[in-house]
């Protein structure tokens, strides 16, 4: 790397920390103010003016955190996804063992459950508690950084493109750190950013899968991957459904001639195989350990069984007529929560066209909008299917238009005649987003 890459990356780097560091702060510092109980967040009050909204079930990720037993106990409600919980646990034994050395290993702190009488519900270790929240905080950031990369790729920007991080598609790729998710979650300990990452990667999963040049590779280790991120958050299905389909895509021409069917039929099975290795084995340790498996989801939200219920219970036509409706919900979420980023994309669409047929870009250009309409069907199927439809999980819709508008942003600019001046627009329109996320309230769900 030249000096002038060099110095052109680490400006870009900063800009990039920089801006991720005011949404912090500006988290930190204005609250909002929320009673506990109308909404499922409560504000920690430092002082008059400064405060700090936590998600309500962040105290009971960092319980699950601080002793093992929480996580795979008989009435554990992390039985179904312990993956987070897990890690965290194990990460932060360094840094609880280096706490206890020089701080007092007995003091604890007492939550409170509002819902049952303010009775304390569970103690936490001091040490462990610090810990256990200053992991989340890695696995957090681990997961958004992630995310970023997985846009820059599908915006077309490589670590090869020069001044890669001063791109206009690159600023605008800071919507992954500044959104309605990370306004509720990056501070809190919980699985919400996982919806922020699954589109991303989905999308780079079909796309990369027309590229790769052993696709069968790609789609067994996506099949592993994703079986082992179902122990942190079930949408992980959803990069392991949209890869399959893209393998399908890839294989389209042998496949309808008849020739390799049974290499395909393989690979697919091999896939379904290690998707499901993962849950398995954590299933059967579970049952052979407790002699049952809880699943808490599905107990208090009925996630998935409810269909069924009322098919049982009103029968066909309305079971079918609430499931219609809960995919109609998810898109409505969206679009109220995404319809500034549908008109810059529409907006980017219009002017790309004036540069001609994007000839260069053109199967690039329809992987990337097959996979993002994929995910969203799919996305809001799940969600519809699952049965808990609310505001930050139709968010996950929304995160798959940011490679498009990365894509486009990036086409514009690398063929326009004054491409700084569409750098510009971009920091001046992150920048007014950034105010506006800090401003507003919620949504809280």
């Amino acid at each position: 790397m030249t000096q002038t890459s060099q110095k052109s990356f680490s400006s870009g780097l900063l800009l990039l920390v920089v801006l991720v560091e005011l949404f912090a702060f500006g988290l930190w510092g204005g609250g909002p103010r929320v009673v506990r109980g109308e909404e499922c967040v409560f504000n920690i009050s430092f002082s008059a003016h400064i405060g700090h909204s936590i998600n309500c079930d962040s105290s009971e990720f960092l319980y699950a955190s601080s002793d093992l037993d929480n996580v795979w106990g008989p009435e554990s409600k992390w039985q179904s996804r312990p993956g987070s919980v897990l890690f965290v646990w194990l990460a932060a034994r360094p840094l609880v063992f280096a706490l206890d050395l020089f701080f007092d290993r007995a003091e604890s702190v007492a939550f409170n459950d509002i819902e049952h009488g303010n009775e304390v519900a569970y103690t936490i270790r001091r040490n462990e508690l610090i810990a256990a929240y200053l992991t989340f905080l890695l696995l957090h950031f681990l997961i958004l950084i992630v995310s970023y990369k997985l846009y820059m790729r599908l915006a077309g920007i490589t670590p090869s493109t020069r001044g890669r991080l001063k791109t206009a598609a690159a600023v605008a790729g800071l919507v992954v750190f500044i959104n309605n998710i990370t306004k509720q979650f990056l501070w809190s300990p919980h699985t919400q950013l996982f919806n922020i990452m699954a589109p991303l990667l989905s999308v780079y999963l079909f796309v990369r899968m027309q590229e790769a040049e052993r696709p069968e590779k790609l789609f067994l280790l996506t099949g592993l991957l994703s079986g082992m991120g179902m122990l942190f958050y079930g949408i992980f299905i959803l990069p392991a459904t949209v890869a399959g389909l893209g393998y399908l895509w890839r294989r389209r021409g042998v496949l309808i001639a008849g020739i390799g069917q049974g290499q395909a039929l393989a690979t697919g099975a091999g896939a379904v195989v290690l998707f499901a290795v993962p849950l398995a084995v954590w299933y059967e340790f579970i049952f052979l350990k407790n002699g049952a498996f809880h699943d808490y989801h599905v107990e208090r939200f009925r996630g998935f069984v409810w269909f069924a219920q009322v098919w049982a219970q009103d029968g066909r036509g309305r079971a079918i007529y609430w499931l219609g409706y809960n995919f109609l919900e998810m898109f409505r979420g969206a679009f109220t929560q995404g319809w500034g980023f549908v008109i810059v994309l529409a907006g980017l669409v219009w002017y790309a066209r004036r540069f001609g047929k994007q000839s260069e870009a053109k199967a690039d250009n329809v992987h990337l909008w097959v996979g993002a309409g994929l995910y969203a069907v799919l996305a809001a199927a799940f969600y519809a299917l699952y049965g808990l439809i609310v505001a930050r999980l139709s968010y996950t819709i929304v995160a798959a238009v940011f490679p498009l508008i990365g894509f486009y942003l990036h086409y514009c600019e690398h063929h326009m005649s004054r491409p700084l001046l569409l750098k510009r627009a971009t920091m001046v329109g992150v920048c007014v987003y950034l105010v506006f996320m800090l401003a507003k309230f919620g949504p809280y769900s």
